[in-house]
């Protein structure tokens, strides 16, 4: 299993505090995944064609994943968040590698929280919070 090159060692410490495990680590050139679970979630990392897209994923059925980002407008009732960031990098919900981790680990708490009381009500959630976005 291949590590991720750069990933620094407050991720690395990060990471083994909240008890992940890299589970997956491949480097295709092109094609690159990277992944680290613990009892509640699986944290993805998956870089296709120059750009890494960050996926979490539960651990409880129903399993399903979700982008960081678009997780994240949810959890903090923000359509719009990170919306600047992004904009100012020319960017949409790209970051870098330690970027995700910086992201992932600052709200860490309320992913957490979401994965650990996770259900098919609070998919339903989510997907009426982006509905009802879009009606306005």
């Amino acid at each position: 299993m291949e590590a991720l090159s750069e990933l620094p060692s407050t991720t690395a410490n990060s990471l083994s505090l909240n008890d992940f495990v890299q589970i997956t680590g491949h480097d295709g050139g092109m094609h690159k995944t990277y992944e680290w679970t613990n009892n509640t979630m699986i944290f993805g990392l998956y870089y296709d064609r120059g750009y890494f897209d960050c996926n979490l994923t539960s651990c409880n059925e129903p399993i399903k994943s979700f982008s960081l980002i678009i997780l994240l407008k949810y959890l903090n009732n923000d359509i719009l968040f990170y919306d600047k960031e992004l904009a100012e990098v020319n960017l949409w919900n790209t970051l870098t590698t330690n970027e995700y981790f910086e992201l992932f680990f600052r709200y860490y708490d309320l992913i957490k929280e979401f994965f650990i009381n996770y259900n098919t009500e609070r998919i339903s959630g989510l997907k009426q919070f982006f509905d009802n976005q879009n009606e306005k």
